[in-house]
């Protein structure tokens, strides 16, 4: 059956007891309930766990968890600091058809009411709403943060105090030419929440990030900006790498060996020499890897790009010289799909984006251990969630 557009299998859930049993046994709260949540996104790509926070008279709120025998209602009427809401085992009900479309039906018109409200409430500015929409773009806010619109202001809200002062993220322009303001907030750790470590050079940085582990993927992040330029403007190139774990690991085992070091140090010998000489040589990519989004795979994204070719994705790890032990470069643009799906790139020496980070030995020691030590720590997580597998009969 089709639950939250996850296909679920119902011989999978776990059944009424066992959940009962597994609360009981830790809790019986929202934390207890938490690993659940942990073990349903695991298993079926959903966490399946709603919470219900308007009161039906009786209980402050309910949980309602899909189980083998229909949905089962977890009450609650005290939320603690500690362990977040505590469950009325007690009070715990199937529900039936009827009581189901109930919470449905109280929850539509809960919302539609708040909606209406909204629309009607000036901004707090003192100005009144013309709009106040939900953004329709998915780009609007980054980092994966929740998109949501405040109401735009008769004049600029970019001139309006209140509106800086309370975080506005930014301003774009949606199709049909008004402006839509984004509310986020901009706290650094709620930006930077999957980055694990980041190293900066001149006029530009790379960053490791976690939020491609449970792809199999390192997230590398290569920016390039111009300080000079007005805040907001600043960013000249950016470029999105994604490695496989077991190629990321192996590089770092080639670092921390000392063996890619070795290689590095005779390199950056002979293009020293060569330099003194006023000579040139060839100088080969110590390591290299090449990948990319397809064209179709552009086209279910509603991301197709203007030439309908692939995006290509390449980096490499130069010796340098001088100063700079390793040149750490990001390349993208145009490429095409090959017979065996590898993306080749067709942009020649003419990326549509690049950029170059110079990073010493002990740099690049640090930016790779430093995301293997947390690609470990969330391997392990996830095999304590397996074994926190609630039962099935």
């Amino acid at each position: 059956m089709m639950i939250s557009g996850v296909q679920v299998d119902p011989e999978k859930l776990t059944s009424k007891d066992s959940l009962m049993d597994f609360l009981r046994e830790t809790g019986a709260s929202g934390r207890a309930l938490g690993r659940v949540r942990d073990c349903q996104q695991h298993k079926f790509g959903n966490e399946l766990v709603w919470r219900y926070p308007i009161s039906d008279g009786a209980n402050l709120g309910t949980f309602i968890v899909p189980v083998k025998e229909g949905f089962l209602s977890l009450p609650f009427n005290i939320v603690s600091k500690e362990d977040y809401e505590l469950l009325e085992l007690d009070d715990a009900t199937l529900l039936d058809e009827d009581s189901l479309q109930f919470f449905i039906d109280d929850w539509q018109s809960y919302s539609d009411d708040l909606l209406r409200s909204r629309k009607q409430k000036p901004c707090k500015c003192g100005l009144k709403a013309t709009q106040s929409e939900k953004s329709p773009l998915p780009d609007a806010a980054p980092y994966g943060k929740s998109r949501i619109s405040l109401p735009r202001c008769r004049k600029p809200c970019a001139l309006c105090a209140w509106h800086r002062k309370n975080k506005i993220w930014g301003r774009f322009t949606v199709p049909n030419n008004y402006e839509e303001y984004v509310f986020m907030d901009t706290k650094k750790e709620d930006l930077n929440r999957d980055q694990i470590i980041r190293k900066d050079a001149r006029g530009c940085f790379v960053e490791t990030k976690s939020d491609s582990f449970s792809y199999g993927k390192v997230h590398l992040e290569f920016s390039q900006y111009d300080a000079t330029r007005s805040q907001g403007q600043r960013r000249t190139n950016h470029v999105h790498i994604y490695i496989d774990i077991s190629a990321f690991l192996h590089l770092t085992h080639e670092a921390l060996s000392g063996v890619l070091h070795h290689k590095m140090s005779q390199q950056k010998a002979k293009l020293e020499k060569a330099d003194q000489e006023k000579s040139q040589i060839d100088n080969p990519p110590l390591y290299e890897n090449i990948g990319g989004t397809s064209a179709e795979r552009l086209a279910q994204r509603d991301k197709t790009r203007p030439d309908g070719k692939s995006l290509s994705r390449i980096v490499k790890l130069f010796a340098w010289k001088g100063k700079v032990d390793y040149l750490f470069t990001a390349d993208s643009g145009p490429g095409e799909t090959n017979a065996t799906g590898l993306i080749v790139p067709k942009f020649g020496r003419n990326p549509e984006n690049h950029v170059s980070v110079g990073l010493s030995w002990r740099d690049l020691n640090e930016l790779l251990l430093m995301t293997q030590v947390h690609y470990g720590a969330w391997l392990a997580a996830q095999y304590a969630a397996e074994k926190a597998v609630l039962p099935t009969m």
